[in-house]
């Protein structure tokens, strides 16, 4: 045999252990930071009323910004804090009847204009997303 055969060895074990670097720094977990959704700031929001209406009368009726749900007055209306561009909230309401039709209106308000009417429909039970526009 020709070369020392403990030499070929360490050769060939420095060769394998520098290819598997990459194939183990694309291989190993990495954790990824979960992106945190801030509550929009005085200065960076606006603030909306919104009016719902539910025909015929719902037994329950709410609506969510960011997961977190939204107290309705007495009235039914919701004063919400908004950021300034586009937002997303979810309706979800329940009738007793869930084989007949069943609508809620949504009126957002922003400064005394209506900027959004929107009229949700379903069979006894309505869930949706709706997005408020910009000012």
């Amino acid at each position: 045999m020709r070369g020392a055969p403990i030499l070929r060895l360490a050769l060939a074990t420095i060769l394998l252990i520098v290819a598997g670097i990459p194939v183990w720094s694309l291989t190993r977990p990495v954790s990824v930071p979960v992106p945190v959704r801030k509550a929009p700031s005085a200065v960076d929001s606006r603030e909306v009323v919104l009016r719902l209406t539910a025909l015929p009368p719902a037994d329950s009726l709410a609506v969510f910004l960011l997961g977190e749900m939204i107290p309705a007055a007495s009235d039914g209306t919701r004063t919400v804090r908004l950021p300034t561009d586009a937002a997303d909230l979810v309706v979800r309401g329940t009738w007793p009847d869930s084989g007949s039709a069943c609508a809620v209106r949504v009126i957002a308000t922003q400064d005394s204009l209506d900027i959004l009417d929107a009229t949700l429909w379903g069979d006894g039970k309505i869930e949706d997303v709706i997005t408020i526009p910009p000012p």
